[in-house]
């Protein structure tokens, strides 16, 4: 897996959860902030996105989040990491 992830920052008036078509969408939360994420990244699979997810820490390129939860193309909650 490649370590290089261009997280996105969330922005709360354009951003849903619901990935782009047969995509998935990791939306990572920081702790203090966990009514909407700070960040998130559309990956091509359901693997890829949980293997972000649960190596969230290494893959986090410096921002500070705490876990991730995945979503897909419907908006259903596909996964999530540790809490």
């Amino acid at each position: 897996m490649s370590d290089l992830i261009e997280w996105l920052p969330w922005d709360p008036v354009h951003c849903q959860r619901r990935a782009p078509a047969s995509r998935f969408r990791v939306c990572a939360f920081h702790i203090d902030f966990d009514e909407r994420p700070t960040c998130y990244v559309d990956v091509a699979t359901l693997e890829r996105a949980e293997a972000i997810t649960m190596n969230l820490s290494d893959l986090s390129a410096g921002r500070n989040v705490d876990y991730a939860t995945i979503y897909d193309d419907q908006g259903e909650h596909r996964g999530h990491g540790p809490w």
